[in-house]
């Protein structure tokens, strides 16, 4: 059974983003990546970055190439209205619509791919977890992330 060793957490205060599809400019003959997706992507990055200096685990970062990681991402995304009535739960609840969340996960870690301060390659990530709820009543929009080294076998 594989362990795990924590690494890095951070969160990125925003609402969170789904990776957009790539779109095809007439004009340059070319595709490229709709802007939003880009500025998202790069809060990720900055956040990233941020907590990479700040960790007490900054003197391994970056990740060596071929060390298998771990990915935790969980998404709090805007609480709609009509879940704030008083008969609604406070805490988090399941957001079961879209944005997709396999689309959700790969704007995080392009994000973090994007800062060059915690991996070498995003194809060191061998197993994720993710989970999407509606915000708490007393919170705002966020994603938490968290980066671990996997250890043993599977």
């Amino acid at each position: 059974m594989a362990t795990s060793l924590l690494l890095l957490a951070f969160r990125v205060d925003t609402q969170p983003h789904a990776k957009g599809r790539p779109r095809w400019s007439e004009k340059n003959r070319k595709t490229y990546t709709p802007t939003a997706t880009k500025v998202y992507e790069k809060l990720v990055s900055a956040c990233a970055t941020q907590a990479a200096f700040s960790s007490v685990n900054g003197s391994i970062l970056p990740i060596d190439e071929g060390v298998p990681l771990e990915v935790i991402t969980t998404f709090y995304l805007h609480r709609p209205k009509r879940l704030m009535r008083k008969t609604d739960p406070d805490g988090p609840i399941a957001h079961t619509r879209r944005p997709d969340i396999d689309n959700l996960v790969k704007s995080v870690l392009d994000g973090i791919d994007r800062s060059g301060m915690v991996w070498h390659d995003d194809a060191q990530v061998c197993h994720t977890q993710s989970y999407k709820y509606y915000h708490g009543k007393k919170e705002k929009p966020h994603v938490l992330v968290q980066i671990c080294r996997v250890e043993g076998d599977g």
